[in-house]
């Protein structure tokens, strides 16, 4: 978060009023020290491999649970996993045969030391 917007929600954060403000980031890192002093922290944690299949059996895409790829691009997320899926669905199948017929990838050449 640029320093400047930072500032500006700090004030927000000092006088609130009556709201209650719900601030999400990928990392207490990503912002400053002032802002995460002044909030109370709720960790949320990517779901166990259990609980994803829950969810996406439940919300019908047990599908997905075939792919390993698109579970690990959905990275514990059950949206995330869904958002591959969806993705992966619209690309043409002639592209994706094209894509399994790549030559498997070969290490470089080792160059000899001088």
């Amino acid at each position: 978060m640029p320093e400047i917007a930072a500032n500006a929600l700090l004030k927000t954060l000092e006088e609130p009023g009556k709201a209650t403000i719900i601030l999400i980031a990928r990392s207490e890192n990503s912002l400053l020290a002032t802002l995460v002093s002044r909030c109370q922290k709720i960790p949320c944690r990517r779901l166990n491999d259990q609980q994803l299949t829950t969810i996406l059996k439940a919300k019908n895409y047990a599908e997905i649970l075939k792919s390993p790829v698109i579970l690990s691009l959905g990275q514990g997320s059950p949206g995330g996993a869904i958002a591959a899926w969806q993705q992966y669905q619209n690309i043409p199948p002639e592209i994706i045969e094209k894509i399994h017929k790549l030559p498997p990838k070969t290490p470089p050449k080792s160059l000899p030391c001088p």
